[in-house]
Order: C-alpha cells, then sequence, then structure tokens
C-alpha cells in the first residue's frame, strides 16, 4: 500500500525569537525581529511564505518516517460507530433541562460496551456509563455530580 507523500518541512532558523517582556514573562506573546515586535500571526504569515513543501513522492507505508500526507483522507466508516459517553452520568433531552432545577424519572442503565436499549423520551433519563452507547432521543449527557438521585427520580441542579 503506498500513498501520495511530502517531505516534512524544514525546521526554520527564523530571525524571530522571543525575548524577555517587560513584566518579566518570558514570552508573552512578544516575538521580536531585531528592535521591532511583530505578533505571532505575522512571524507565522512570514515563515509560511518562506517555506514550500516539497514534491509528492509515492512510498511504500515502512518507509514514511519523516514525511506527511500530501492529500486528505478520509475513513469510509465513523469509529466509534455509535456515540459515546465520555462521563459517568444521566443521558437526557437537552430541552428537559430549559428550566433548572428538574426532575426526570430514570428509566434504566446503559453500561460501557452494552447496546442501547433505552429510549430517551420527554421527561426521562439513562444512567450512563463512561464509554457507553448514547441512547436514542438522548442529545446531551449530565454529570453524575451535577445531579441528586432518589429512587428512579432524578434531580438536575
Amino acid at each position: 500500500m503506498t500513498h501520495n507523500l511530502r517531505p516534512e518541512w524544514p525546521k526554520v532558523n527564523a530571525m524571530a525569537y522571543r525575548r524577555q517582556g517587560i513584566d518579566g514573562n518570558a514570552g508573552a506573546s512578544r516575538i521580536w525581529k531585531g528592535d521591532v515586535m511583530i505578533t505571532p500571526q505575522d512571524a507565522m504569515s512570514t515563515i509560511l511564505r518562506k517555506i514550500l513543501p516539497g514534491p509528492e513522492i509515492s512510498l511504500p507505508l515502512k518507509d514514511t518516517p519523516g514525511y506527511t500526507l500530501a492529500e486528505n483522507i478520509f475513513a469510509d466508516r465513523d469509529q466509534p460507530a455509535a456515540d459515546r459517553s465520555a462521563m459517568d452520568g444521566f443521558a437526557v433531552r437537552a430541552e428537559d433541562l430549559s428550566h433548572l432545577p428538574c426532575q426526570l424519572r430514570l428509566i434504566g442503565e446503559i453500561p460501557a460496551g452494552a447496546p442501547a436499549v433505552y429510549r430517551v423520551q420527554p421527561g426521562t433519563c439513562v444512567r450512563i456509563l463512561t464509554g457507553a452507547n448514547i441512547p436514542d432521543g438522548a442529545n446531551a449527557v449530565v454529570k453524575v455530580e451535577e445531579t441528586e438521585e432518589n429512587n428512579d427520580i432524578v434531580k438536575h441542579n
């Protein structure tokens, strides 16, 4: 398998360097060229105007260290295949949280690795663990730390 590649841009010994600022903070968003201060954006623009990408070449994957792709590549499927929760909490409809505090009826739990078998309806929520699939009907996850649970009622503050 080969890809079109370009050698990485060379390391640049730019004329710009950081100098300790008047307030004593080294590198405090001040870039100097000689005695003239320029913005980081101007410095980057100057560098990018002087550097051109190398020619495209094709190499086997094992020979590509030090190269970057010369073209975009796209995955043919999402990974992971489903939306997943980034935290422990409750899968909810964001519309149900428009007026806080509110109480929602807990209808189940989805652990990581299990299929999302519940559907979140208005006024309901599902306990969801980190990495678990977000159930149908839910469009938000509320952190468990921002809730109070009593029997099958979850209060969102």
